[in-house]
Order: C-alpha cells, then sequence, then structure tokens
C-alpha cells in the first residue's frame, strides 16, 4: 500500500486515507503473509500507528512486516501501541521496521521488545531507529527482551544519531547474545 503524495488535507486526511487502504486491504483478504508499507513524511502519528497495529493484529497468517515510517511524528506512546498489534502476529517470521527520523525516545523499547518476542517464529528483525531521542536505559531492556527470541537467526538494529552510551550498549549486547540461534 503506497498512498498517493498529496500535502494538503492535514493529518487526518492522510490518517484516514492509510486506515482505509489498510482495512479494505486486510478485509479482502485477511490470510495475507506479507504485508510491505511505505508511509514516510506521511504525517502518521501515535493514534494512526496504534490504529495501523490492530489492523495488522487481525491478520491471521502474516509472516512478513516490512513498514517504513521514516519522517513522520511518531513518540512512545504510539511505538508501544503498534508493538501490541504486532505481538499479536504469532505466525510472523520476518519483521522490519524503519522508524528513522521520528520522536521517539526510547522508554517504551522494552514493552515493545516484550511484544515483539510473542512472535515465536520470528527469525529475522531488521530495525531502524537512527535520529530519534532515544537515551537511557531502555536499549537495555530492549535487548534483553529480543535475546528471548527461541528462534531469531538474524538481527539488525541502528540506533546512530540517538544518545547510547556504552554501559547501555552493553546491556543491549548481552541480551541479544542470549538468542542461542544467531
Amino acid at each position: 500500500i503506497r498512498p498517493d503524495q498529496d500535502d494538503e488535507g492535514g493529518d487526518h486526511q492522510v490518517a484516514g486515507e492509510v486506515l482505509h487502504q489498510l482495512t479494505q486491504a486486510l478485509a479482502t483478504d485477511r490470510q495475507e503473509s506479507l504485508l510491505k508499507l511505505h508511509l514516510g513524511d506521511r504525517q502518521i502519528t501515535d493514534d494512526t500507528l496504534g490504529q495501523i497495529g490492530d489492523k495488522i493484529g487481525q491478520c491471521d497468517k502474516l509472516t512478513s512486516i516490512d513498514l517504513d515510517f521514516e519522517g513522520n511524528q511518531i513518540s512512545d506512546e504510539g511505538l508501544g501501541r503498534f508493538g501490541v498489534g504486532v505481538g499479536r502476529c504469532g505466525k510472523l517470521t520476518t519483521l522490519s521496521l524503519n522508524f528513522l527520523h521520528n520522536q521517539i525516545s526510547g522508554e517504551v523499547l522494552g514493552k515493545f521488545g516484550q511484544r515483539v518476542r510473542l512472535c515465536a517464529q520470528l527469525i529475522s528483525i531488521d530495525l531502524d531507529f537512527k535520529h530519534n531521542k532515544i537515551a537511557g536505559e531502555a536499549l537495555g531492556q530492549f535487548g534483553e527482551e529480543i535475546g528471548q527470541c527461541a528462534v531469531l537467526t538474524s538481527i539488525t538494529v541502528s540506533f546512530s544519531g540517538n544518545i547510547v552510551v556504552g554501559e547501555t550498549l552493553m546491556q543491549f549486547a548481552k541480551g541479544i547474545a542470549r538468542c542461542t540461534s544467531l
């Protein structure tokens, strides 16, 4: 799904358009195995991301998610709500998310990781959180949660452009190291 570019109408029009297209696509075939959305620079807010997560969580056979939310207005609240939906995707094997240039501070990264690890068949994670506002212990908590993914064989995570210090990075690395399949 790639909504047409339209700079007029503001956030509500963009959100409505995205949700309408997503709802139609999923209503037509809730058995989709691949979901790919390019929603960069579309004024997506926390509320819209939460609603997208709700819709994704209704997909019974979704195995691959590839979502681009670069340059929107997403913060911790939206990421947390989105994670709840992703966590309902029991057959998910591949998760690729781009949150480059948003306003995520990372306070909910641990909870987001908790939800993602509910996807028991997840083998590949590719996450881009570059140039947000991530700082503090949240990254370490995220690593600890993702480290509990039993069958994870590939992980790529980018946090450049954030305030990530050595101790937090060590905690993240220790958590990820618990993945015995990596």
